[in-house]
């Protein structure tokens, strides 16, 4: 009887796909794919696992549905889902690399702006003036959700795409919510973090769809990943 395969997510492209590769290898699970035509599917070599090389956010909507058993991606990828994506996904285990905070930072040039305690006071001000206090991320629901939790009501978000630290610049927004590591490039851009900016911090995960999880060929798969 042929064995079904599992399907392994990893990022595409970048650090956290060196430091995937090299995680894998590690516990023998390296990678057969052909790197010079830009594969982006590959296999475990004595394993019957398939590996997909996907967007770290595709990696999240393939696990929750089930399209994909096991995954590595960032905390923040999936605790920025809403709670039905959440739900499906398990962290099996947080890794010791693609570590950053998210963090929100203002363009605010005032001196009295130190905490969100002041922009809170802000953005009372602009309600006045019937305008809102706009803030630019890509992390929707993480930023939405520390808002409410700093008592900030009047606010908008705005949906950014990449090079988020730009918008502030162009008058686009008076705050960012971004991933922060060293905070030079906030620094670069003129921008400054708050007393209170932690959002939370992140790191890269080992994730694994829960119904995957009543497989045992999975579960074996991912008592080697652990080690």
């Amino acid at each position: 009887m042929k064995t079904e395969n599992i399907v392994l997510g990893i990022v595409s492209k970048g650090r956290l796909l060196d430091k995937s590769i090299k995680y894998l290898r590690k516990r023998n699970f390296k990678i057969l794919y052909d790197k010079d035509k830009r594969s982006l599917t590959g296999k475990i070599r004595g394993k019957n696992i398939l590996v997909n090389f996907l967007h770290a956010r595709q990696i999240v909507d393939l696990l929750s549905s089930g399209i994909i058993s096991i995954g590595i991606s960032g905390l923040d990828i999936l605790k920025n889902e809403n709670n039905s994506k959440q739900k499906n996904i398990k962290i099996i285990k947080k890794l010791n690399f693609g570590k950053a905070s998210i963090m929100a930072a203002t363009c605010i040039e005032s001196v009295d702006i130190n905490s969100f305690a002041d922009i809170e006071e802000v953005s009372e001000e602009m309600r006045k003036k019937n305008q809102k206090l706009i803030c630019s991320s890509k992390y929707t629901k993480l930023a939405q959700d520390f808002f409410i939790k700093k008592n900030i009501k009047n606010f908008s978000i705005n949906v950014s795409h990449g090079a988020t630290e730009v918008e502030c610049k162009n008058n686009i927004s008076s705050l960012i919510v971004d991933v922060v590591q060293s905070g030079k490039t906030l620094k670069s851009n003129s921008l400054k973090t708050l007393t209170d900016s932690k959002i939370m911090d992140t790191s890269a995960c080992l994730f694994a769809n829960k119904n995957a999880l009543k497989n045992k060929n999975v579960l074996k798969a991912l008592n080697l990943l652990v080690k």
